[in-house]
């Protein structure tokens, strides 16, 4: 067995700076394939991939203000994160630490026994909120490290 987590599980390694910017969209649906490609295909909270069972209408669009806060910021590309639909419903309206500022790889730890772990204030209240050390997150994180290992 490995001694740290796949790199599948690694969060990012400094704050996400957007390499897209697309705008005059009339609907936030056109910026999906740029959101994509943005979050290299996977959910900015839990980490998980599109690829990893999960289908395309599972993945959603999530205001990160939420709408019902800014609504001026509605269309605003980068008010937008890709999320999984489990971790978009879990958030709601909730405001949390921005997590391309804050799930940040060091801040957050992925041990060998799927849980995460937060050094900063920001990274333990976004786990805590998020619930992303929910039984089944942890079993599923372990569930694909076990796989990777197999590989």
């Amino acid at each position: 067995m490995r001694s740290v987590p796949p790199l599948a599980f690694t969060y990012p390694g400094g704050p996400l700076v957007r390499r897209h910017g697309p705008s005059g969209y009339s609907d936030v649906q056109s910026f999906r394939p740029w959101l994509r490609d943005e979050f290299s295909f996977r959910c900015v909270y839990c980490l998980v991939r599109e690829q990893w069972g999960k289908r395309l209408g599972e993945f959603e669009l999530d205001h990160f203000e939420p709408v019902a806060n800014s609504p001026e910021a509605s269309l605003d590309y980068d008010n937008l994160v890709y999320s999984c639909h489990a971790c978009n419903l879990r958030k709601g309206q909730r405001q949390v630490p921005d997590p391309t500022r804050y799930c940040l790889e060091s801040a957050v730890r992925v041990h060998l026994d799927g849980r995460l772990s937060g050094s900063t204030d920001e990274a333990r209240r976004m786990i805590a909120v998020m619930g992303l050390n929910s039984a089944n997150l942890v079993r599923w994180r372990l569930t694909w490290m076990r796989i990777i290992d197999l590989c």
